[in-house]
């Protein structure tokens, strides 16, 4: 399946011109440049697992009750009809549905986290949507949980995304994550999406290759740097 439109937003990596020759030096000062922390050069995961490094995985247990409390606090000022804070990506994707200018649209997230940029699309984006929220079984557990009252809402894990069509799929910083991300786009193509947006994802003039997210506390996260080249 082709997608009619592929829109890709790069993160800091392509803004700071980071070229194949000094690849190693942005990995060692990005910390400084934009408080981001890399650490290491790896080819894949599996090498990055075969050279003693420790990582760990996205979820741990005081991250998730942290999270929970957000979502717990959306939930309540959504509620209250208060103002729903997105981010930057939230706000690009408003922008990107507006494009689109389509009625019920069928949204699929995937790596959504605590379904910020759901509530914020529900109180922002004054057309219909359904919305379809793909991340890990501790988050998906969470998340069905507490949005039963919302019935443009669901999430489930990776094995058990619908086989329906979507009109837009969307990575809002989080395809960088996915160890086959390669094999994973390639059965997301056959959802027959209208568009695919990849938001906020490193890419740049460099050879792809993994590296360790390690500024999170408590976490090492394993994670791929693009190349822009096919």
């Amino acid at each position: 399946m082709v997608f009619k439109r592929i829109l890709s937003v790069p993160s800091r990596v392509k803004k700071r011109n980071v070229f194949r020759s000094f690849v190693k030096q942005f990995v060692q000062n990005l910390a400084h440049e934009s408080g981001i922390t890399y650490q290491g050069i790896f080819k894949n995961f599996a090498e990055l697992r075969l050279s003693g490094e420790t990582v760990t995985r996205y979820v741990n247990q005081n991250w998730l009750k942290t999270e929970e409390l957000k979502l717990e606090n959306t939930l309540k000022n959504f509620n209250l009809n208060l103002d729903i804070e997105g981010n930057y990506r939230d706000r690009d994707l408003l922008l990107v549905l507006a494009g689109m200018n389509l009625d019920n649209v069928k949204i699929l997230d995937v790596g959504p986290g605590f379904a910020g940029t759901f509530f914020y699309l529900k109180k922002n984006y004054k057309k219909c949507f359904n919305y379809t929220a793909v991340d890990l079984e501790e988050i998906v557990f969470i998340l069905n949980n507490q949005t039963t009252n919302y019935h443009d809402f669901k999430a489930c894990d990776a094995s058990s995304i619908p086989h329906m069509s979507f009109n837009l799929i969307y990575f809002g910083s989080s395809l960088q994550y996915i160890e086959d991300y390669e094999i994973f786009l390639d059965q997301i193509c056959q959802l027959r999406a209208r568009t695919l947006y990849i938001s906020d994802t490193p890419m740049g003039d460099v050879k792809t290759f993994v590296t360790i997210q390690v500024n999170m506390e408590d976490r090492r996260l394993p994670r791929w740097v693009l190349t822009e080249k096919n």
